[in-house]
């Protein structure tokens, strides 16, 4: 496995991977149409984020990116090939995620989970601290975080 920085050229191929992952979950043609902008991993998003493509046999299995905010690091895309889920994939991949910002002068590391994924999330020290609505009605996305400080040592 080869961990690769995400360059701009990246963007559709990621974008194709987002919309498969995303859509492996179940969710219906009509919620995927919904997302397809927020879905869509532009060149401006990767100018402003730093990013990180998983390689296994030349194969793109995952990618992530990420951004430094006021209030901490934030986990914008954290997305696996749907053949490749419940393969350690994931796990080698935040791993690597939390590596390379353990030693981040910010205090906490927050994302906004998929539902189907938040427990992935709780594995690995994150706390659920809120939530907020999803475009879907009576849906929410938790809100996760985890401080710096305490990211498992086994880890980085």
């Amino acid at each position: 496995m080869i961990f690769e920085k995400i360059q701009l050229w990246h963007a559709p191929e990621l974008s194709r991977l987002t919309k498969a992952s995303k859509a492996s979950w179940g969710y219906t043609k009509k919620e995927m149409q919904s997302w397809n902008a927020a879905l869509t991993i532009t060149r401006e998003h990767l100018i402003t984020h730093v990013g990180y493509r998983l390689l296994s046999a030349r194969m793109l299995v995952g990618y992530y990116t990420y951004c430094t905010t006021d209030t901490g690091i934030k986990l914008e895309n954290f997305f696996i090939d749907p053949r490749c889920i419940n393969q350690g994939y994931g796990k080698e991949m935040l791993t690597h995620f939390l590596q390379r910002i353990s030693e981040s002068s910010a205090s906490k590391i927050y994302l906004e989970a998929d539902p189907h994924a938040e427990s992935f999330y709780h594995k690995f020290g994150f706390k659920t601290v809120g939530s907020v609505p999803s475009s879907i009605p009576g849906r929410s996305l938790p809100i996760m975080e985890l401080k710096i400080g305490e990211i498992p040592r086994k880890l980085t």
